[in-house]
């Protein structure tokens, strides 16, 4: 788990969780800096692909599993240049955001989600 350093008083609860001194880790970040959170989303990316293969491949060996429904956020498809962009064209699964926009902008966030 990745959190925010902040006021110790309001952590204290975090540290008392089970596995917390295992897997807490504390990442110093300032949300009006620019690039302050860029190290601690690159490290959240791999578990979060990684995890959700894991869970695909279990699935796949479901033979009476029907469908599986993946949720995300908008992210994951409304970030394209601006050419790209059609307010009136309705998102779907083939509707992803521009990944390479994402890395030109630097938003590691939306890398994520894509």
């Amino acid at each position: 788990m990745h959190a925010f350093k902040g006021n110790q008083k309001k952590l204290v609860h975090l540290w008392r969780l089970e596995g917390a001194r295992e897997r807490l880790r504390l990442v110093k970040a300032d949300l009006m800096e620019e690039g302050s959170l860029d190290d601690a989303i690159l490290e959240i990316l791999e578990p979060a692909v990684e995890g959700t293969l894991n869970v695909l491949h279990s699935c796949k060996k479901n033979l009476s599993l029907r469908r599986v429904v993946l949720t995300s956020s908008s992210s994951a498809v409304r970030v394209k240049p601006d050419e790209d962009f059609d307010s009136n064209i309705p998102l779907d699964e083939s509707s992803w955001s521009s990944v390479k926009l994402c890395e030109t902008l630097r938003w590691h966030s939306v890398l994520v989600e894509v």
